[in-house]
């Protein structure tokens, strides 16, 4: 069964949808790669500081993100070849145009 609309019924429903406001973030449910990803500059830096990765799962583990030291090591590799990932194309540009989007030329 197909179901058709009216176009002036979707132009109410796009006023409908671009009049909602932000949803609000701070109660966001995060898997736990997630919370790795928000928190992996800092555990880096404890890292950095002489902390093991045992230590900081454990402490993770205390606050409440129970993560094995295993898998805090899987997820902070991943972390890190997403912020690369995400940096990629900008840095392509770059290269390929002698400056970044969004640079004054």
């Amino acid at each position: 069964m197909t179901m058709t609309i009216t176009r002036l019924r979707a132009e109410g429903m796009l006023k409908e949808l671009r009049a909602m406001p932000p949803v609000d973030k701070g109660d966001q449910q995060l898997s736990k790669q997630e919370a790795i990803n928000v928190l992996a500059p800092e555990i880096r830096a404890m890292s950095k500081r002489g902390y093991s990765t045992e230590q900081i799962a454990s402490t993770l583990t205390r606050l409440g993100l129970n993560i094995s030291t295993t898998t805090l090591r899987n997820y902070l590799q991943r972390s890190k070849a997403s912020a690369k990932k995400a940096t990629k194309p900008v840095a392509n540009k770059l290269a390929q145009t002698g400056h970044a989007e969004g640079d004054v030329v």
